[in-house]
């Protein structure tokens, strides 16, 4: 390879845009592939003598802000036996829910364990199973396969799932925190997972910097359940002599009662993991600021509201700052207060963390009240890191918002 002008000059520039931005700059991602990619993104980059490619890792300036567990399955298989802990052990013989369960646990801890060696040495932040029930059982699935491999009666399972799984709702039903409440055998089998994938890198020599993120909170209670049911397995791993890395918990911020009680969950705290951050979901934090449905409203509201003026960009790809913006940065403020000094790690996802203004904004008015990176797509990562580097180097980016 020849080191070209261009590929000189490009370096330079990421490596001022790393030293410039106030914010680290994630990857959302789900695949191996992702994380390369976005490790490579960001690291040196040159070319010596001899013509061979030196890559230098940033660990320090990359990680994987957000993976998403529910992207794990794409596959009939591991979907239908999913679907199978789902319909649960009342209408599935013992046998037959075992070897379900034992799928998805083997299925995920493989796939997080290559995760887990791709990212070593950077930050970790796993987001707990977050599929919409309507997802999982759309109104056309095709039973017949999945109630033949597991014994199901096609009947019965038809209106369990009628009476109590087909959501009207997509975004605010049954998932991530109300998920784990009330399917507590759920949760504890992907902490498991979790924990197995971290304990078997280490193993193999390799780090891991572990968040659990818990996604669709609204009651501190659901998280104090959650923290209770990982210590208990935790325990239960140690007790079978499993290397184990500290492990830290934080909460997706989506829900306004999330936001509204937010000082109580600075306070959680159980005996193997404590609340350590969080991360605002840009687009559904979106939609419960503006009581909009992200779907509907782009069709309807939203391009009106544009030629009227009343928008100037659309609120699900650009943050609307006076509204979204400014709540964002008060419940930063308050668990920043809340926390009486102990470090917070709190980030900013969805569409809006890979587009240049709301990323520029967020440099000059969130950081100052605690927010320390934006998560995006691989590909989206240089633009939100020289988004955030333009704004780092002005002069008023400490300024509060007003």
């Amino acid at each position: 390879m020849t080191k070209t002008s261009d590929f000189t000059e490009f370096q330079a520039q990421l490596r001022l845009a790393r030293t410039e931005t106030p914010l680290k700059v994630m990857a959302t991602a789900h695949t191996v592939e992702g994380v390369l990619q976005a490790r490579l993104l960001l690291s040196d980059i040159d070319v010596d003598r001899y013509d061979d490619v030196i890559v230098t890792p940033q660990n320090r300036a990359t990680g994987l802000g957000l993976l998403r567990t529910e992207r794990f399955f794409r596959f009939a298989d591991e979907l239908d036996a999913l679907r199978v802990l789902i319909l649960g052990p009342q209408l599935v013989d013992a046998k037959h829910y075992s070897h379900a369960a034992e799928m998805v646990l083997n299925h995920e801890n493989r796939w997080l364990h290559d995760l887990f060696l791709a990212n070593s040495g950077c930050q970790s932040v796993v987001r707990t199973l977050c599929m919409p029930l309507n997802k999982l059982f759309p109104v056309d699935l095709d039973l017949g396969e999945l109630t033949r491999k597991y014994g199901i009666d096609p009947a019965q399972a038809k209106r369990w799932i009628r009476d109590g799984l087909q959501e009207s709702e997509t975004f605010h039903g049954c998932r991530g925190a109300r998920l784990h409440t009330l399917r507590q055998d759920l949760a504890t089998l992907q902490i498991e997972a979790i924990l197995r994938a971290a304990s078997a890198t280490l193993a193999e020599g390799g780090e891991v910097d572990l968040t659990i993120l818990v996604s669709m909170v609204t009651f501190p209670e659901e998280v104090t359940l959650y923290m209770a049911l990982f210590d208990r397995v935790y325990e239960k791993m140690l007790a079978a002599h499993h290397r184990l890395p500290e492990v830290k918990l934080a909460i997706m911020v989506e829900t306004s009662a999330a936001y509204h009680d937010i000082e109580r969950f600075v306070e959680l705290k159980g005996k193997h993991i404590g609340f350590a951050g969080a991360l605002f979901g840009g687009n559904d934090f979106t939609a419960a600021t503006l009581n909009l449905n992200r779907h509907d409203a782009v069709r309807n509201v939203i391009p009106q509201y544009l030629k009227l003026g009343i928008l100037r960009r659309n609120p699900f790809v650009t943050l609307h700052a006076d509204t979204v913006g400014m709540v964002i940065c008060n419940g930063l403020w308050r668990m920043r207060k809340a926390a009486h000094g102990k470090p917070l790690c709190i980030g900013f996802g969805g569409e809006q963390a890979g587009d240049w203004e709301s990323v520029s904004w967020l440099s000059r008015h969130a950081t100052i009240e605690g927010l320390k990176y934006v998560s995006n797509s691989p590909d989206r990562i240089p633009e939100a890191l020289f988004a955030a580097a333009a704004a780092g180097s002005l002069a008023g980016r400490t300024q509060r918002y007003a």
